[in-house]
């Protein structure tokens, strides 16, 4: 966009400033279809975060489209050796819910912040060494001995704490 003019204009549906304070805005210019924002995401150069704002579907969906076809950082491959993930083998373990979103500043409330597993099966599941992964790449590792028992739930947090035996912790901050 060097050297170009620049239009920016705020979501007319969102809080101008987001849960950081940061002003949110679109950017683009007179020759383009799209605005900046979308293109980093077609191009697989950005990420999109949860809040809401009108244009989140569009956005949402060239993320999706970017991460399928392995653009930008989502063709980036470490080399590491990928596992298949729980959802691509038989098992009664489900995701039940995504608490993606902590109450106020994601930063200062990161137990509120968690996934829910339920066991839907007749049988406990061991789910040592199981892992969790984050579309930035972070991985989870369950400890030895957690199993679930049969229609059991447990949570996954985000942040630091003790484990017991219906709640893990990431250990995030």
């Amino acid at each position: 966009m060097d050297g170009e003019r620049v239009d920016i204009r705020v979501d007319p549906d969102a809080d101008r400033r987001g849960g950081y304070g940061r002003l949110l805005v679109y950017l683009s210019t007179a020759d383009s279809e799209h605005s900046f924002n979308r293109r980093l995401l077609e191009r697989g150069y950005a990420r999109l975060y949860e809040s809401s704002f009108s244009m989140r579907d569009a956005f949402a969906a060239a993320e999706a489209d970017a991460r399928e076809a392995g653009t930008g950082v989502w063709g980036f491959d470490d080399g590491a050796k990928r596992q298949p993930t729980a959802s691509g083998q038989e098992s009664p373990l489900e995701l039940v819910e995504i608490h993606a979103d902590a109450a106020g500043n994601d930063n200062e409330n990161l137990d509120d912040e968690y996934l829910v597993f339920e066991n839907t099966g007749s049988e406990p599941v061991d789910i040592s060494g199981w892992t969790i992964s984050d579309a930035a790449g972070h991985t989870y590792t369950v400890p030895d001995g957690v199993a679930v028992a049969a229609g059991a739930r447990i949570r996954l947090v985000t942040g630091s704490g003790t484990d017991t035996a219906t709640t893990l912790y990431w250990g995030k901050d």
